[in-house]
């Protein structure tokens, strides 16, 4: 193809004419699929000569088509083949402008082809590694680095190219990266470090994880990074950007990565190099630290945020230890405390954004270079894990601060250690009955302070000692009303400190009782703070004080409604916006952290009103304006497709239904907006069969009239039954919701669903007996069709004979007893077997009648595991109940030790002293690794613990949210009925049903009947 034509086409795609924009991109259109265009484009891109503009669009063009069709068949194999052979080429020659998207098409090409269709590519970087021209080595560096990002997340075999890598280039690259450092050649190196944790990111190569030896000659790299000088750049504002700072940010990135993979392989392995590589890297980094705290060198704020993390770590080990700990003091005093303090980059955010203040400070997930989280770690780990040595001297650096003329930062910066040092201080019996005195002397007078971050912090600490115990109730009183007074403060972040210190408050009961006559302003400062920051934390404190004053919300529960509505309607907005957004706005709008924040905000506040609907269930007409109120939260979630947030809208409208026991007009409009959404948007499916269909649930069980009386309802409903259980896009997972829908169907509409039980029996046993991988959707096939059974079993034993299934389906149906664990499954089940039992000898199909008296011993095992279940529930009842007693008498016996005697004081106080005592090299010994604990923890839960959990949920969702006439029924009494009339009725098919049981069975029905009559005698 001719490359001058095509020149000429990407030279026009750019000009100022519109006309002549749109011209070019038609042709570029009818050109791509030729043979040779493709390449040709890459050669623009690598002719020094043309004009940039052009080699820059072609380079759009480029990247973009080949994202999107390198995997089909639109670009030819030659053409493929032929890009492969030059793209490294293509880069060398490339400037940075148009490299950077070359580089995203080559790493497209490589997450496709190699290694398969391009095994010589490792060939093609080598080359470059051995070239002496710079840009070649970049280029091979740059093509290096984007196969390691494509190969990083892979697993198992597909890993294995990785490994290969490492082995094979490592060492030229630490040798070169060497070079370079000596030669200043920085864009590269950084190169080289990201290539190098890239690799380990993961996890570690075998080369690696087997043998040290190989992180030699790279740890002395990195130490001799680490410590190469840097003069101070011209403007210090450009400083966080300077490359070579961004160069020592990588060179910690990775000495932190290499340092957690090895302490979380095994204890041999973290001694090992805790012992033979850290204390090297250890002092490389106190080494900077003092230079930094001497003021003779600047840091960057991430390379000060990587040492804390380091130091952190070697807290924890002897080796290490050793060498730190003779510098904490310095440490904490030079290096912790002048970063914690509030700062002129603070004051400066403070006055600029105070939104984006809060966000940096309260949200400890929000993404920040400032290593204040860091450091503030470091500083509760030396508290915690080298108490003996560290928690007094820190806490005396405290003291000192605020007792003497310090300045304003000074003071905020001791109380942001001592709120980061409260979970400590409230755990020593000597240090927490000072904190009251405390709190009297340094954080009652700065509530009135000048400087509102004082303020702001008086909250903080306030806070983070909520389990703090008062001796004088009127400092108790006189701390609440100054935070009180706070939530009313100028200063925004002032306030949203007061609203999270509040929270903590209510578990005072006095100060609980004093806040009730305050509850309108309370709750107007919170809803106005929610309005301005999409901060979850403050939905949180709104959510546990409607929880908490639930009996006095009801006179301003639909103001309260209103603007929770308009929040989350303003947060939905927002999130719609991000999502439909191209790229370019989605910079405008605080990157991805920002749409999680809304949302994680915007589902809290739906929870908060979920909770609302809850608590009004015994005001009716209250909950039907709120109804009315949520009516657009619901439908604009359901039209925009937000579907991050319809599990809580679908529970909010189901917890609307169980609260008012009856569907409103309002939510039978929410339902045909439901429906209609439902029939429009197949690619949801799995969205609605879900979280809608279980809210369907209760519809029918409290609107059974509604729901029989209007073939509408009814058809839609039957439909969703029928679209959810016939598709094949959702998993047997998704389709159980549709088997409880038709539960209620029939638990609820006695004699109204005949019709329809055939097409119900046909859906169940489109999957059974054999094609069901599922265990909870075996069962819930399986209960479709005992649901069935129970609601007419002549007709349903009928249908099954005529279609052949019955034999097959009993057996299938005995044999699953045991799997039928929860109270609800066993309740149906002996229901059923009950109301088959009730049949008349000649109703019993001919085939089924040879195993008819095992329905009998059925019921005797069901039994049986329904009276361990109740069983279990009353033992984890009485244990609750223990584990509040205990708490309480805990709480009492706190409250008896603060009145105890001196003696009993002295007596503790020795105790301490020889616990102060102990072995010097006891007390420098490893701390265990919780993370690697944690790790094991998290994983022995998984494997164990996991159906337990699932089996509870259930539970509770059982009994607390589906509700059907099965509720009312007692099982043990409609059985003993069921059998006292066959005994009446039919006396010798009563003795042949009883005969046919064993002695353990006969034993189990008469414990049953037993159980029945005591049931009888305590509630006639």
């Amino acid at each position: 193809m001719d490359q001058g034509t095509v020149y000429q086409l990407f030279l026009a795609s750019y000009q100022p004419s519109l006309e002549a924009r749109k011209q070019a991109e038609l042709n570029i259109k009818n050109f791509e699929n030729l043979e040779g265009f493709l390449p040709t484009v890459l050669y623009i891109q690598a002719t020094e000569q043309l004009d940039l503009g052009a080699r820059q669009a072609a380079a759009i063009y480029f990247k973009n088509r080949v994202c999107s069709d390198w995997e089909n068949e639109t670009i030819s194999e030659q053409d493929k083949l032929t890009i492969r052979n030059n793209i490294i080429q293509a880069m060398v020659t490339s400037p940075s402008i148009v490299g950077i998207h070359l580089t995203a098409s080559l790493q497209k090409v490589l997450s496709v082809d190699f290694p398969n269709r391009w095994p010589n590519f490792m060939q093609d970087v080598e080359r470059c590694f051995a070239s002496k021209h710079m840009q070649t080595l970049h280029t091979g560096f740059t093509a290096l680095h984007a196969l390691v990002k494509v190969l990083e997340w892979k697993s198992g075999e597909h890993r294995e190219p990785l490994y290969d890598i490492v082995q094979l280039t490592f060492p030229v690259i630490q040798e070169t990266c060497l070079g370079l450092l000596e030669s200043e050649t920085a864009e590269t190196l950084k190169l080289g470090l990201k290539i190098f944790y890239s690799s380990i990111f993961v996890e570690l190569p075998p080369c690696f994880r087997d043998h040290t030896a190989p992180l030699v000659p790279w740890f002395s790299l990195f130490v001799k990074i680490i410590g190469k000088p840097i003069a101070t750049p011209n403007n210090i504002d450009d400083f966080e950007d300077y490359i070579w700072w961004k160069i020592k940010k990588w060179a910690y990135k990775c000495i932190n990565l290499l340092t957690e993979k090895y302490t979380l392989i095994s204890q041999e392995v973290s001694q090992s190099f805790m012992t033979n590589f850290a204390p090297t890297i250890l002092t490389a980094y106190l080494h900077q630290l003092d230079n930094w705290m001497k003021k003779t060198c600047y840091m960057s704020n991430k390379c000060l945020a990587l040492s804390a993390d380091f130091l952190d770590e070697c807290v924890k080990y002897k080796a290490t230890w050793q060498i730190l700990k003779n510098h904490t003091d310095v440490l904490v005093a030079q290096f912790i405390f002048p970063l914690i303090c509030f700062s002129s980059k603070d004051e400066q955010l403070w006055r600029g954004n105070a939104v984006e203040y809060v966000y940096k400070r309260t949200d400890i997930w929000e993404e920040s270079n400032m290593p204040q989280q860091n450091v503030i770690s470091l500083l509760v780990h030396l508290a915690r894990n080298r108490k003996k040595q560290t928690f007094m001297n820190i806490l005396k650096i405290v003291n000192d601060i605020l007792s003497t003329t310090s300045t304003e930062q000074e003071k905020d910066g001791a109380l942001c250690m001592m709120s980061a040092l409260a979970p400590i201080v409230l755990e020593s019996k000597n240090i927490v009955s000072m904190m009251e005195p405390f709190f009297v002397n340094y954080v009652f007078p700065i509530f009135k302070s000048e400087c509102p971050f004082l303020r702001a912090r008086a909250c903080d600490i306030t806070r983070h000692f909520e389990d703090l115990e008062f001796s004088e109730e009127q400092n108790l009183h006189h701390l609440y009303v100054n935070v009180l007074s706070c939530l009313s403060d100028s200063e925004l972040p002032v306030q949203v400190q007061a609203a999270l210190a509040l929270q903590g408050m209510i578990r005072y009961s006095s100060v609980k009782d004093a806040m009730i006559p305050h509850l309108p302003f309370i709750l107007k400062g919170l809803l106005d703070l929610t309005s301005q920051v999409d901060l979850d934390g403050l939905v949180s404190v709104l959510e546990e004080f409607v929880e908490a004053f639930s009996e006095h919300l009801a006179p301003f529960s639909i103001e309260l409604c209103q603007r929770l509505s308009d929040i989350y309607l303003h947060l939905l907005e927002d999130v719609v916006m991000y999502q439909q957004a191209d790229d370019n706005s989605k910079d405008m709008l605080n990157k991805e952290e920002s749409l999680n924040s809304k949302i994680i905000t915007a589902m809290s506040v739906l929870d908060t009103i979920q909770l609302l609907v809850l608590q009004l269930k015994d005001h009716a007409d209250t909950l039907y304006q709120i109804e009315a109120l949520l009516l657009p939260v619901i439908q604009c979630t359901i039209e925009s497709r937000a579907f991050a947030f319809y599990n809580e809208i679908y529970e909010l409208i189901g917890f609307c239904v169980l609260s008012s026991k009856r569907v409103s007009p309002t939510i039978w409009f929410v339902f045909e907006l439901c429906y209609k959404d439902f029939k429009g948007d197949k690619e949801g499916l799995q969205y609605y069969a879900t979280q809608m269909v279980p809210s369907l649930y209760n519809f029918i069980t409290f609107s059974k009239d509604e729901f029989i009386g209007n073939e509408q309802i009814k058809y839609a409903m039957l439909d969703i039954v029928d679209t959810c259980m016939s598709s094949e896009d959702l998993n047997e997972g998704e389709k159980v919701p549709a088997c409880r829908l038709i539960e209620s169907m029939l638990l609820n509409c006695k004699e109204e669903m005949d019709q329809y039980i055939s097409s119900f029996l046909n859906l169940a046993f489109r999957y059974l007996p054999n094609d069901i991988r599922s265990a909870s959707f075996r069962i819930h096939c399986l209960e479709i069709i005992v649901n069935c059974i129970y609601y007419n079993p002549q007709l349903t034993l009928g249908l099954l004979e005529n279609n052949g299934w019955s034999q097959n389906f009993f057996s299938l149906w005995f044999s699953n007893f045991t799997n039928f664990t929860r109270t609800h499954d066993l309740k149906l089940n002996i229901a059923a077997l009950c109301s088959l039992l009730k049949l008349q000898s000649n109703q019993v199909p001919v085939s089924l009648q040879a195993i008819w008296p095992q329905t009998l011993a059925g019921l005797s095992c069901l039994f049986k595991d329904l009276m361990e279940k109740q069983n279990e529930i009353s033992e984890c009842e009485e244990e609750e109940e223990v584990e509040e007693n205990i708490s309480e008498e805990e709480i009492e016996g706190e409250e008896d030790a603060e009145d105890g005697n001196e003696e009993d004081e002295e007596e503790e106080e020795n105790d301490n002293n020889e616990e102060e005592e102990i072995d010097e090299h006891e007390a420098d010994d490893d701390v265990e690794n919780e993370d690697a604990e944690y790790l094991e923890y998290l994983t022995k839960e998984a494997i164990n613990d996991t159906a337990d959990d699932e089996n509870q949920i259930s539970e509770d969702m059982e009994e607390s949210i589906y509700q059907s006439h099965l509720n009312e029924i007692d099982p043990y009494k409609y059985f003993e009925q069921t059998l006292k009339n066959i005994q009446l009725e039919s006396p010798d098919y009563y003795a042949y049903l009883m005969q046919s049981l064993n002695s353990e069975e006969q034993n189990q029905i008469v414990e049953v009947l037993s159980v029945a009559e005591q049931i009888n005698t305590d509630h006639p």
